[in-house]
Parts: C-alpha cells; sequence; structure tokens
C-alpha cells in the first residue's frame, strides 16, 4: 500500500514539472477593455504591426499576428533585465521588441521566444480575446 501512494505522489509531481512557471515575473493585475475602433489600437488592424500601450509592469505590447490574424499582448518590462527595470522596444519591421539593456531580442510572431541574445525566457505574455467591438487583455 505504502508503494502505491509513494508512486501515486511521484507521478503527480512529475507531472506538475512541466507546467509554465511565470512566478519569477512580477505580477500585475490587467483587465483592459479597448473599443475596436478606438484611435489608440488603429495601428494593429494590419497583420505584422504592434503598438505600445499603458497597463502591465513596463507597459504592453499589442501586437496581431501575421499567422492566423490574432492578438497577443506582451509585457514591455524585459525578463532579461528584471533587475535594472529595463522595457523591450519594437523596431521595424515591428515583429521584433529588443530588449537596450541586456541586447537581446524577441520575436512578437512567435510567442515573444528570445532570437537573438544569451537569455532563455519569453516575454511576458497575457491573455486577449477579441468580441462585441472591443480587445479584451487579461490576466
Amino acid at each position: 500500500m505504502r508503494y502505491k501512494v509513494l508512486l501515486f505522489i511521484t507521478g503527480i509531481v512529475l507531472l506538475s514539472c512541466g507546467k509554465a512557471d511565470n512566478r519569477w515575473f512580477p505580477y500585475a493585475s490587467i483587465n483592459l477593455q479597448i473599443p475596436i475602433n478606438d484611435p489608440r489600437i488603429q495601428g494593429i488592424k494590419t497583420p505584422g504591426n504592434g503598438i505600445e500601450i499603458g497597463g502591465g509592469v513596463g507597459g504592453i505590447i499589442l501586437y496581431r499576428k501575421l499567422s492566423g490574424n490574432r492578438v497577443v499582448a506582451y509585457d514591455k518590462r524585459s525578463p532579461a533585465s528584471l533587475d535594472k527595470g529595463c522595457d523591450v522596444r519594437i523596431q521595424e519591421p515591428s515583429i521584433i521588441a529588443i530588449d537596450p539593456c541586456a541586447n537581446v531580442t524577441f520575436s512578437l510572431e512567435n510567442d515573444g521566444t528570445v532570437i537573438k541574445g544569451n537569455y532563455a525566457r519569453p516575454l511576458q505574455q497575457y491573455s486577449v480575446s477579441e468580441g462585441n467591438g472591443l480587445i479584451m487583455i487579461y490576466n
């Protein structure tokens, strides 16, 4: 019986290891609703374009993906420079964002993953949904 309990607990621990762990990133409560016709977000009507808005830890990047034509949201605070408080900057073409403090480049098209530089974690991503004439950003 002890063996079965030990095996069960070991299985639970091993299964939980694969889940994403964002506890390393500072928490900011996000619950934004922006009308789709708001002039501040007109820049993301075209796929491949990104804009910056307030919110999050260092600001928020909204980006309309080329693949799938959906909007994603990233925190501008660079995970590579949390200790310095550096924010990424969208670069043209706007499918990338650069951390000027750590010289790390992130892909906005590929879920905020690092494409250049010595760092492993992607940009912090927030949930986004579109409907009823709104873009909703939340966590």
